[in-house]
């Protein structure tokens, strides 16, 4: 049962600090494409580990994580007006760069297939 409250609270807590990120959040260093992949949250709801993808140069994933960390208060106190919980959990951002090493072992397989391809 506490693990459904959980799943359910992940949920809501990624897709409001998603928008919040996408539509409120003003910072000329922020990328536009940056997605919540996923929100750990503890299970006494006192912290929550927010998974980012950002694409983009390593230049601009710094400045935007940058521009994010420097806006968690923010983001916090939007999430508490989005989201009617007792205490709201302390926000630790953190970059997920799964899709990317996806994308490169992808790569490395496709280019794996093709060595054999035209070794036949």
């Amino acid at each position: 049962m506490a693990s459904v409250r959980l799943d359910r609270m992940s949920e809501e807590i990624k897709k409001a600090i998603g928008d919040i990120i996408l539509f409120e959040v003003k910072d000329p260093r922020m990328s536009s494409l940056v997605s919540v992949l996923r929100v750990d949250l503890a299970g006494d709801l006192s912290s929550a580990k927010v998974h980012l993808s950002i694409l983009g140069d390593a230049k601009i994933k710094k400045e935007t994580m940058d521009a994010i960390k420097g806006a968690r208060s923010f983001i916090t106190r939007e999430l508490g007006k989005k989201i009617k919980i007792r205490k709201l959990p302390h926000l630790l951002f953190v970059e997920d760069t799964s899709i990317e090493y996806s994308v490169h072992m992808e790569k490395m397989l496709n280019s794996i297939k093709t060595d054999t391809d035209e070794d036949k």
